[in-house]
């Protein structure tokens, strides 16, 4: 996971760090790949912004060979302190790990979470998002 800078020449009002997923395959003797896409989505909110990002990679028949999921996303209420995802098949929830780095909390979950929710001290629901796969920009 990591932050990114939108182009001033093709975004010139965008005053925000884009967050975004990146996905490698090999070791540290024969080096890594990058095997996912090259982009960033963005949207803004007040209380926690909700990615889910595929990684999908195909051989030249049409075998999968990778099919992997990840949710992630930024904090932005200070009163949020756990971030829990679940499917809707699923009945409880799992806690995300929860990660700060530069001052800035991030939230990430290995999986095809399509429901998020931030959770205060008091287990009171602060932010929460069904994720329908909308994207509002998406730049390679």
């Amino acid at each position: 996971m990591y932050t990114t800078n939108p182009n001033k020449g093709e975004l010139p009002f965008a005053n925000y760090d884009a967050l975004a997923v990146a996905f490698f395959k090999g070791n540290n003797v024969k080096g890594w790949e990058n095997i996912g896409h090259h982009g960033w989505t963005h949207y803004e909110n007040d209380n926690m912004t909700v990615y889910i990002e595929p990684l999908r990679e195909y051989d030249s028949k049409g075998n999968t060979l990778h099919e992997f999921y990840v949710v992630f996303g930024e904090i932005s209420n200070a009163e949020i302190i756990t971030v829990e995802t679940k499917t809707k098949a699923e009945e409880k929830f799992e806690e995300a790990e929860i990660i700060t780095a530069q001052g800035n909390r991030y939230y990430f979950q290995i999986g095809r979470e399509t429901i998020v929710r931030g959770l205060s001290e008091s287990r009171e629901v602060i932010g929460s998002k069904v994720n329908k796969y909308i994207f509002v920009k998406k730049y390679t």
